[in-house]
């Protein structure tokens, strides 16, 4: 199926699907916001936060009989990359970690920033990252698309 997103009141995509039920995608705008919320609310308050809709992409809604069902955007994905010499001790490790985030930290609430992400395959800088910098682990499995970018 080829998406098409217009404004609210353009053309819209739609799909029927085997209940006979017309599924129509369009670009969402700012009066869809309550919507959104109760959608939110009622489905997906305990998983995560209300997602922040500045600055964000692609934002689109799907209506069956005119309820907003879903709703999807694109958002910048703030991320913290380090890159560390493995030979340095363990405490030189530690504070050059600890001194990073913290200018992660500082920069992400400069730039307005809802959340900061951190991958790991380290299970100390894990336990250090909670311990210091209250970070939390996400109960759900990470997956990544590779656009294949340089």
């Amino acid at each position: 199926m080829k998406i098409l997103l217009r404004e609210r009141d353009g053309p819209q995509t739609s799909w029927r699907g085997g209940s006979g039920k017309v599924l129509q995608f369009r670009a969402s705008s700012s009066e869809d916001s309550p919507e959104i919320i109760r959608l939110w609310r009622e489905n997906h308050s305990d998983d995560f936060a209300l997602p922040n809709p500045r600055p964000s992409f692609c934002n689109t809604v799907a209506e069956i009989d005119g309820k907003l069902v879903a709703f999807g955007m694109l958002v910048p994905h703030p991320e913290a990359i380090m890159l560390m010499d493995r030979d340095l001790s363990k405490r030189t490790k530690v504070e050059v970690l600890k001194t990073f985030m913290g200018i992660a930290i500082s920069g992400g609430r400069e730039l307005q920033f809802q959340h900061l992400n951190i991958f790991t395959s380290s299970p100390s800088y894990a336990d250090i990252l909670r311990k210091h910098f209250n970070m939390k682990n996400i109960n759900q499995e990470g997956l990544i698309l590779d656009f294949g970018g340089k």
